[in-house]
Formats: structure tokens, sequence, C-alpha cells
């Protein structure tokens, strides 16, 4: 007989060890303890505070006090009582937090690092620099095994070195971040350098120049944003060999091709704009996996020809959004494409000017002549014989043909009894300046007249006029609108775009405080997120009292000044999409119960609540949820917070 070991583990965790020689085999049974790990107290007395986050602590540190060698103080206190899968250090200043030293993680496998920092989107305000081995420990591991994410935050010239022998690394994400250059990219899932703005006092907007290491790949990316920087052709020429990636967006750039995109099998989301005139050819993915249809988005700049040469692909139900400023739509690039693939949709947008229309057969008076002259028609009467009503008669004979009407930093006060366009795509009325001697900017009035409808508008600009809330009533009939622009005028509301069936980029200036209903579209083509932008004036509040729409990959930047982020209105939207809600950082929200249904019931919706802030300056990312939760002792429903820690009795 054999003697065997019997380790028995009770519900609370103690072990007895049972030895018996009666058994030839060996039972093990082992019951670990499933409850989360408590986050410890006492230890450093630093400007960092512990969450439980399942299975273990996150950190969250304030980067305006703590300096990166308190930082590591309370890691290491921290590591002996459980795993640590999160660290963020936000608001870094330059003054405590400007060097990332070695082994910063104290040899900690963390999964989720992030730094934000105050650095005033100015390459003079500050700089986060890294030693070489900043996320590698003595025995040469990297601690970075999931995703690292910088955000406002100035780095210049990026040394990728610091990610040497982070095999484990996922994401790598550099969100509205200075930074010009990344040599030698390691090997990623996830990879993003967003750049909307070009910093004060920088050269260039983001990223001029990406490279691999010599001989590197990106075998296992699968998503990849280059939006908004300055990159050329040669920065992406490793596009070309992502088997496995299933979206790219690469918007914003100065490209002048498209890469080439044959061996994307699994491609599923592409969007690219071009800023050089060319003429590219567009080589889709050949073959490709065909359980999700492919949206690829062209666009270009302006004042810049686009002509496609060559479109190759194995299409399926795809869509094909020629956003290009081209002149031709040649039968040798699109009929094969379109008559192999009965699926396959070219959304096609002509440069203005591309084709200039023909006159219309009919003349409704001989003493009136028309004559092409893109993107329209010129029209000579003769007033000699011609009277005023026969030359209004002509004028709307010929103004159903007409398709773009602009009125560019011109003085024109009023547009009354605005009859049926039943051609006119582009209606823009753009007044940037109040003219010498004028009563008022640009239009104070603007209507259609009794039933009359524009029914192919596409593309609605009044930036910069008078304009009152019952002017743009017309808006919410339009469902052909794309794109339609609204700031600079006096309107307290927003109107109704739930019929807007098309519209994927929206932009509001609100000029006088109100209780605000946003109707966004519903239903909605699904081929190109929706941008919805709302701006305040000067000293005027806004609070949303509803949100309605068909969300999907949306993203809402609510501008407004705003005191209150209620459950009731962005709950529902949030929890049903992917919608993205970038709120005014100079926003102050009260701080305690009407917000604790984001930060402490719904925390993992707080990555796409973006800028975010409490009355004292407080994130809500940086929100302890033990802050908002506690035992009832008064009844209170919101709070600014102070220096005194307080419990706040949040029970829903």
């Amino acid at each position: 007989m054999q003697s065997v070991a019997y380790l028995l583990t009770s519900a609370t965790g103690t072990g007895l060890l049972v030895f018996s020689s009666c058994i030839s085999f060996i039972t093990v049974t082992l019951t670990v303890n499933a409850q989360n790990p408590t986050c410890p107290t006492g230890g450093p007395a630093a400007n960092c505070n512990c969450r439980v986050e399942s299975p273990g602590f996150s950190i969250e540190c304030d980067g305006s006090y703590a300096d990166p060698e308190e930082v590591r103080e309370y890691l290491i206190f921290h590591q002996s009582y459980g795993l640590i899968v999160s660290l963020a250090v936000n608001n870094i200043a330059q003054s405590k937090f400007s060097y990332v030293p070695d082994d910063f993680l104290v040899g900690n496998q963390v999964p989720s690092v992030s730094f934000k920092c105050s650095h005033g989107f100015s390459v003079n305000q500050g700089i986060l620099v890294f030693s070489v081995r900043a996320f590698t420990d003595s025995f040469n591991e990297c601690g970075l095994t999931g995703d690292l994410t910088f955000s406002n935050c100035n780095l210049r010239q990026f040394d990728a070195a610091v990610l040497n022998n982070c095999k484990r690394l996922n994401k790598l994400a550099f969100m509205d971040s200075h930074v010009e250059s990344l040599i030698d990219i390691p090997s990623l899932t996830n990879f993003t350098v967003y750049s909307p703005r070009q910093w004060a006092g920088a050269n260039q907007r983001g990223l001029s120049r990406m490279t691999l290491a010599p001989g590197a790949s990106l075998p296992l990316l699968t998503y990849l944003d280059l939006t908004g920087n300055s990159l050329d052709d040669d920065s992406i020429n490793f596009v070309a060999d992502e088997t496995v990636i299933e979206e790219m967006h690469l918007e914003g750039n100065n490209f002048a091709f498209v890469p080439n995109l044959t061996s994307a099998f699994n491609l599923h989301t592409f969007s690219i704009a071009l800023n050089v005139s060319s003429s590219t050819p567009i080589l889709l993915p050949n073959p490709r996996a065909q359980s999700r249809s492919l949206n690829a988005s062209f666009y270009s700049s302006l004042k810049i020809k686009n002509e496609v040469t060559v479109l190759d692909g194995m299409f399926g139900q795809d869509a094909v959004n020629l956003k290009l400023n081209m002149t031709e739509f040649k039968e040798d690039v699109f009929f094969e494409p379109l008559s192999q693939s009965p699926g396959l949709v070219v959304y096609c947008a002509l440069a203005v000017g591309a084709q200039s229309p023909s006159c219309p057969d009919t003349n409704p008076t001989s003493y009136c002549s028309c004559y092409p002259e893109g993107p329209g028609f010129r029209v000579e009467c003769e007033g000699d014989y011609a009277t005023a009503e026969k030359m209004r008669e002509a004028l709307t004979f010929y103004q159903s043909y007409l398709k773009h009407l602009a009125f560019v930093d011109s003085h024109v006060e009023s547009l009354i009894d605005f009859p049926t366009l039943t051609n006119l795509q582009n209606l823009t009325v753009y007044s940037p300046r109040q003219w010498t001697a004028a009563p008022q900017r640009g239009l104070s009035r603007m209507a259609l007249a009794p039933g009359a409808s524009l029914p192919l508008l596409s593309y609605l600009d009044l930036t910069g006029n008078s304009l009152e809330d019952d002017s743009v009533k017309f808006v919410s009939q339009e469902i052909s609108v794309q794109e339609m622009h609204l700031e600079g005028n006096h309107f307290s509301s927003v109107p109704s775009l739930t019929n807007c069936l098309n519209l994927h980029t929206f932009s509001t200036t609100l000029d006088i405080s109100s209780s605000v209903s946003i109707q966004l579209p519903n239903p909605r083509d699904q081929l190109q997120p929706l941008k919805a932008s709302f701006y305040p004036s000067s000293s005027t509040v806004h609070e949303v009292t509803s949100l309605e729409g068909m969300f999907g990959n949306d993203i809402l930047n609510l501008k407004l000044d705003m005191t209150r982020f209620d459950e009731s209105v962005f709950l529902g939207p949030l929890q049903s999409s992917n919608l993205i809600i970038s709120l005014n950082p100079d926003s102050k929200f009260l701080y305690g119960c009407n917000i604790a249904w984001l930060v402490r019931d719904n925390r993992q919706l707080l990555t796409r609540v973006r800028n975010g802030f409490c009355a004292d300056g407080t994130a809500f990312e940086s929100i302890p949820e033990q802050e908002l939760s506690g035992s009832a002792i008064n009844s209170f429903s919101s709070y600014y917070r102070t220096n005194t820690e307080i419990v706040f009795p949040c029970l829903f």
C-alpha cells in the first residue's frame, strides 16, 4: 500500500492535511476563496487611492501631487495584498511628474496602465519622458500585459525601445497627445494615434513619421486608427502586410494614394482621406471573409482632385463610399465590379464643377437665353424686350435645375418664400462677419414657401447668421440631408432630426440658456457613424433633458455648459450602443448621488464618457466608487466635494 496525502480546503480557506495508507491513488480537492481582496489600510501617505476591481486592485494616482517615487511606493505596499489590475496616473503636471524611471511598475504585471497629462495642448507647458527600462524589471520582464494609453500628453519623440520585451502588450493608444515620431513599433493587436488638433508651438499635427523595426511585423493587429496626423504614404507601407486586420481609419493625413488592402482578409471597416491630388487604384481584400460586409469610405480634402484608376476586390454585400473629388466615373473601372457583384453598392460624389449641366430643351421666353457654366447656368435676358415678369419667370424655370446655391461672406438679410428646388443638393449661407452699418450679421429670417420642399438637399450650412428657432423648422423634413452646420445663430433649441435618415455630421450653437431635447435620426443609415456637436455661446447654461436616436458607433460632442448628467437621459443610449459622449471639460457637474449611476453602478461605461469633471475638478474616472456608497445618515441628493472625506449615502 502507498501512503496518500489529501489536502482538504474548507470554504473559509483553512486546510487539513490527511495521510492514509489504505488507497493507491491521490485525490486533491481545492476550494478557492472567491471573495475579492480588500484594499489595505495604512501604508504610504501618497496622493493615490485603491479601489477593488476583480480579481485585485485598481490604483489611481494624482500626478499633480504625486511624484513617480510616491506612485512606486504605493504599488509596492499594495502588491503583497493582491493583484494590481490597473494603474492610472491622472492630471500629470510638469512640476511633479515629468520622468518615468526604471522599473516603474516595481515588478508587477499590470493589464491596464494609463497616463493622463495636464500639458495644456502646448509643447511648452510640459513633457513626459520615459527611461528605456521604465516598464522592465530587474529580471528583464516587461510589466505591461494588456493596454497602455496616453491622453493629452506631450511625448515628442517617443522611443518605442521603452516597449522592448513587452510581448503581452495588446493595445497601445495615444489620444489627443503630441508625439512626433514612432520608430520600431512592437507587435500589437490594437494601435491608435488619434490627433484631433495641432498643439500650440508644434510644427505639425501629430505623427509625421512611423516605422516598424527592421524585419518586424504586426501579425495580430486587428484595429488601427491613425486619424488626424501628418503621415505620408511611405509611413503606412506596412498596412499591405496586415492579414488579420478588421478595422482601419486613416483620415486627416497627407496621403496621395490608397494602400494596397488585397491581403486584409478580415477587413470590414476602412476609411481614408486623400490630401494630395492623384490618380489612385483601390485594391480591396481578395479573397476575404464573407461573415461581415465591408464598408469602405474614401474622402478628398478641399481643392484637390482624386481619380480612381482601378477598383478591385472580392465584393459581396459591400458598400464603397467614394466621397472623393472625382471628375470621371469610368466604365472600365466600375462596370465589372458592379456587374459581377449584385450586392455591391457604390456611393459616388463627383466634384463640384466636374460636369456642367445641360440647358433644358425648353425655354420659357425667347427673350432670355441659357448657357452652361459650371457648376450651373448663366441666364441672359434682353432688357429692351423682356419685362421684369418674364425675367422672373425665366429664373423660376431654371432654378429648378439648380444644384448648388451659396451666399459666402455676403450680406443677405432674409430668404423668404423659398421655392421648391427639386435638384438642389447644397445650400450655404455663410456669414462670418457683420457688414458695416448692417443691423445684423447675415440672415435674420428664412422660410420656405407654403408647401415647398428641398427633396434632394444633402448639405446645409447656415453658419454665422442671426436666425432664430422658427427659421430652421424645415430641417426636420430633410430626409436626404447628410451634413448640417448651424453654428453662430440665435437658437435656444435643437431642431428635431428624427427623420434625417442619412445624416452623418451635425453641429449647432445654442445662444440662449435653456433645457435641451436632442432628437437624433431614428431610424438611420448605419453606413457611416454620426458625429453630432453642440456648442454654447458665452455665459449660457444648458441642461440636456432627453436624448433619443438610433445610436451605433456614434460620437456626441456635448460642449455645452452643463451641471447635470442624469441617468434618465444618458444611461439608455450608452447601454444600447457603442455611443461615445464627449463633455465640455469646463462643465462642473455636481459631485454625489446624481452621478453614482455612472461612477458606481456602470463603471464600465466610463471609457465612453469623456472629459467629465466634478465641481472640484475631479475627473469622473478618478472618483473612488466607495465614496458613493454607504449607509444613509441624512437625505442628500447632491454634493460639492471638499477636502473632508465623506461617505455618500447613494442607495438607489
